[in-house]
């Protein structure tokens, strides 16, 4: 009987730690990106106040293959939005970190404004791009 009421504890304990665990995930991230709701041919751009610079494919928690929202803690809401088109362009800040949702019926891109440096040394420097990215995106940074 004493082991299962430690077990129930502990069962418990676990429970409220996951629960603990899971409020504090959702307080330090954004809404912005579950989906796009940027016009057609615009992307809504966010401000990046937090993010999971860990030297792993999962970050601190969970496997490779997270979406971006994992990793990455924005506004709550745009704070603008930019042509599509400017994403790509040969002069733009922004660099393609994540395709988000492909499973589904509306997938969009994810951007990340970096410095000139930052790209330079990301593009030179660093053997996986996505852990790199983190690692020298600025927090403030643009996201599209």
């Amino acid at each position: 009987r004493r082991a299962k009421t430690t077990l129930a504890v502990l069962g418990a304990g676990g429970a409220v730690a996951a629960l603990g665990v899971f409020l504090w995930r959702r307080s330090r991230q954004g809404t912005g990106l579950t989906s796009c709701n940027a016009p057609r041919g615009r992307a809504a751009i966010f401000m990046l106040k937090d993010l999971d610079r860990h030297d792993h494919p999962g970050g601190k928690s969970g496997g490779p293959g997270q979406p971006a929202s994992h990793y990455l803690a924005l506004s709550a809401e745009p704070i603008g939005d930019v042509a599509f088109a400017e994403l790509f362009a040969a002069d733009s800040p922004f660099v393609l970190y994540s395709i988000e949702r492909l499973e589904g019926a509306a997938p969009f891109v994810v951007f990340l404004e970096l410095s000139p440096a930052a790209r330079l040394k990301m593009w030179k420097d660093e053997p996986f791009i996505d852990r790199g990215i983190r690692k020298l995106v600025e927090l403030g940074s643009r996201v599209a």
